[in-house]
């Protein structure tokens, strides 16, 4: 089992030497394979007291004279189709050497581009993020919570080619994802395909991290609670909030997503933030 990218925590020699393996693997196996470059994107977190994100795709070998691109109309762990395109605004495809090219929006989740026979377009396009209830994508001065499904578009034909993600954000900002960080830069994260992406949520941003053993076994759990660290005053012996954390377990190596946390600590809520020592318990509702 491989533990989080966490930006803020040093991962063991052995274990850091197997992923940096792996990864070099993954990264070699697309290098080689010259039809199927990466699909690159980068998330831009520069304003996120106004909750939108800004995503730039950038897909090389392009073939043919039109480019598909969509947005998923569901997300992983949630049956329901969901009208995740809703929050989409300004998409504009440029060539390697910044010419525009022409795209319309085709259907409620497609847009068709017109390459003009360029080999490499970008894709770049806003996403309103305040749906924190249904986990699809949330951002605020403090966090951004992205569920791969709710902000990345994809190339229809494309689905298996590697991914590249780089992440702009707060130098004070951390990430947690399932995903692998090319060696030597954390904020810049690697997936074999897209459905590894969009079973991979990020957390960036101020959260806590607290680490245990259960049998032997490693286990990590993130957690952001938002502006409720800094008005948590209260000395009742309990309360009860909504936020959002990652669990991963011993038995898969998926990052699941639960947005109900019941916290009871033994004298203040201020205690379990200032330290885990509190002995918080910890129930899911």
């Amino acid at each position: 089992m491989r533990r989080f990218n966490s930006s803020n925590q040093a991962s063991g020699a052995a274990a850091g030497r197997d992923r940096a393996s792996v990864l070099v693997m993954s990264l070699a196996m697309w290098v080689e394979d010259r039809e199927s470059s990466p699909v690159e994107y980068t998330v831009s977190l520069n304003a996120p007291q106004t909750q939108m994100v800004d995503i730039r795709m950038v897909i090389r070998n392009v073939a043919g004279p039109m480019l598909d691109v969509a947005m998923p109309v569901w997300r992983p762990g949630r049956y329901q189709v969901l009208d995740l395109a809703g929050g989409v605004r300004g998409v504009r495809a440029v060539t390697s050497a910044g010419r525009s090219l022409p795209i319309v929006k085709t259907d409620k989740t497609t847009w068709r581009i017109t390459t003009g026979e360029a080999e490499e377009v970008t894709v770049s396009y806003r996403v309103y993020a305040n749906s924190l209830g249904d986990r699809t994508r949330h951002v605020d001065d403090t966090h951004a919570f992205l569920s791969g499904a709710a902000v990345f578009f994809y190339v229809p034909d494309r689905l298996k080619d590697p991914v590249l993600v780089n992440i702009e954000a707060l130098a004070s900002w951390k990430i947690a994802t399932g995903l692998e960080c090319v060696r030597g830069n954390p904020r810049r994260l690697f997936a074999p395909n897209y459905d590894v992406l969009v079973d991979s949520p990020l957390e960036i941003g101020l959260h806590d991290l607290m680490e245990f053993d259960i049998n032997g076994k490693p286990h990590q759990i993130v957690i952001w609670a938002g502006h409720w660290k800094t008005r948590m005053t209260t000395k009742r012996s309990y309360t009860r909030f909504r936020t959002n954390f990652f669990i991963r377990g011993t038995s898969s190596n998926s990052v699941r997503l639960v947005s109900i946390l019941t916290i009871t600590a033994a004298k203040t809520i201020r205690s379990y933030f200032g330290s885990w020592k509190a002995q918080p318990v910890i129930t899911l509702t």
